[in-house]
């Protein structure tokens, strides 16, 4: 088996259908699918009864996050390459997964590599990161690393099976954002590069189970994936500094969102941005909290 294509799901049944199509349709390379469903509430269930004969279907009876149901996939995956894909996210091409096995099989110092992938209707794309999520404000300096990339999106990226089986897989400790930035750091340490194959193109539509989450409640998951990778990967010292200027900034924002309240120039986009705000800044505050009372107990 060449590939094991890993979708986890959690109430996209009315999107996952284009993606599984894309898959079932890539040619010139082995492949098996494998959906995870994490206690979806909505038709998931019998669109992927539909697909019974094609794709082997794991159901949980809750959801265990996205980090967790990767690592139940992998656990059965019997590809040479473990390739991740949102359930909202599609194929553009029908040689995409052959073209990412090759380069694969090209780049041996690669341990990981992201496609290049269209954001829904804005047609923007996710580039690489070269930077680790906070980094820029801190002195940390992670050049002596392989590569340039620091880590790429987890929507759609390839990777080698024994080297995830090697590092465990996913840290299941993130339930759904910031798993993959620590991922891909944790494979630079183990030697390899994370790539990049702009050549193979996916869309993505983007927050398929997103869209049902109030904006608190999603900025709220978001900070807590963000504050975990902090905590685990950076010194005290440059935790605290990063957490502090998302303070300051939040802040700040807030100050002018309220000012142009006041001048009844306050729409829905105002309104978004004024819940983003104050979430950031009140589990931001919270954080540096635990992170003081860790100081206090080394």
């Amino acid at each position: 088996m060449d590939v094991s294509v890993i979708v986890v799901n959690y109430n996209t049944g009315e999107l996952i259908r284009a993606c599984l199509d894309s898959v079932l349709k890539q040619v010139d390379v082995k492949k098996e699918i494998i959906v995870v469903d994490n206690a979806s509430q909505d038709i998931s269930l019998q669109v992927l009864e539909t697909y019974r004969d094609r794709v082997r279907v794991i159901i949980n009876i809750e959801n265990k996050g996205f980090a967790c149901a990767n690592n139940q996939a992998a656990h059965l995956a019997q590809g040479q390459y473990l390739f991740l894909l949102n359930p909202d996210a599609s194929f553009q091409d029908l040689h995409a997964l052959k073209n990412m096995f090759d380069m694969m099989q090209s780049h041996p110092e690669i341990g990981l590599s992201g496609t290049q992938v269209i954001k829904g209707k804005t047609g923007g794309y996710s580039a690489p990161q070269f930077f680790y999520p906070g980094q820029r404000h801190t002195s940390l300096d992670y050049s002596f690393l392989p590569g340039k990339i620091a880590w790429v999106i987890g929507a759609s990226m390839m990777m080698r099976r024994d080297v995830f089986e090697k590092l465990k897989g996913f840290d299941e400790d993130y339930f759904l954002y910031g798993e993959e930035a620590d991922l891909c750091l944790r494979i630079r340490k183990m030697g390899f590069q994370i790539g990049y194959n702009p050549l193979v193109v996916v869309d993505h539509l983007g927050g398929g189970s997103e869209f049902q989450t109030r904006p608190s409640e999603l900025w709220r998951k978001k900070q807590k994936g963000l504050h975990l990778f902090i905590q685990k990967n950076y010194p005290l010292e440059e935790a605290t500094k990063i957490i502090e200027m998302h303070i300051h900034r939040a802040k700040r924002k807030l100050f002018f969102l309220k000012i142009k309240k006041l001048l009844g120039l306050f729409r829905q986009r105002e309104e978004n941005n004024y819940e983003r705000y104050q979430t950031i800044l009140s589990t931001s505050e919270k954080f540096i909290e635990t992170l003081m009372r860790g100081r206090l107990c080394v």
